[in-house]
């Protein structure tokens, strides 16, 4: 078996391999669960830092999902 440290670096590397091209250079790409007054801060917070940007969100209700994706949309 594999140590932690192998374990983290193969996943890693796989997220680097698959991560989505961002329309700022070093931007990480968050996905956000649910559409709460929590999500809703992280998500303003997000907005006006360059670190980051909003790739995606869930939700058990696609509109809104689609409503919190309008407001924040993807960076």
């Amino acid at each position: 078996m594999r140590s932690d440290p192998d374990r983290v670096q193969d996943i890693l590397e796989a997220i680097e391999t698959r991560r989505p091209r961002s329309t700022r250079a070093g931007a990480f790409a968050w996905g956000i669960i649910g559409t709460g007054k929590i999500a809703e801060r992280f998500a303003g917070q997000l907005a006006a830092t360059t670190s980051g940007r909003l790739a995606g969100v869930a939700s058990r209700s696609l509109d809104r999902a689609e409503a919190f994706a309008g407001r924040f949309g993807p960076g």
